[in-house]
């Protein structure tokens, strides 16, 4: 990787609890999260792969790989942004999601853009 982008290309997270697919009995609460990345570079970039460290809330930690982003690698011009919603399930109450992106410009050079930190819980279980 030649550089970190994170100043110029920006993720956020909206995370929201779907109780619908959470059964506590069973120890599974499932997440949508809906992540946004806006291009405030100079010029283009492709999201080509992304990692994510998903931990739960006693510490296990699975790792996610793969191409792309939800099948896609999109493109994003100067001033663009682009969304997309998944899901996470977990066997607590809440857990932790942070990764990064690798991220290509046309001329073929290479950067990461970290993910920051975000939770995902459902504030009525945790008072």
């Amino acid at each position: 990787m030649n550089s970190n982008l994170t100043d110029t290309v920006i993720v956020t997270a909206l995370v929201e609890f779907i109780p619908e697919h959470t059964y506590a009995e069973h120890s599974v609460f499932f997440y949508k999260y809906t992540i946004r990345v806006q291009n405030f570079e100079t010029r283009a970039i492709t999201i080509l792969a992304r990692y994510w460290k998903i931990t739960d809330a006693t510490g296990v930690t699975r790792i996610v790989e793969g191409k792309g982003v939800v099948g896609e690698e999109p493109t994003l011009l100067p001033g663009q942004e682009y969304a997309y919603s998944s899901f996470s399930s977990f066997n607590w109450e809440w857990g932790k999601m942070e990764g990064y992106y690798t991220v290509q410009y046309d001329s073929g050079e290479c950067a990461r853009v970290l993910i920051p930190p975000f939770l995902l819980h459902a504030a009525a279980l945790l008072n």
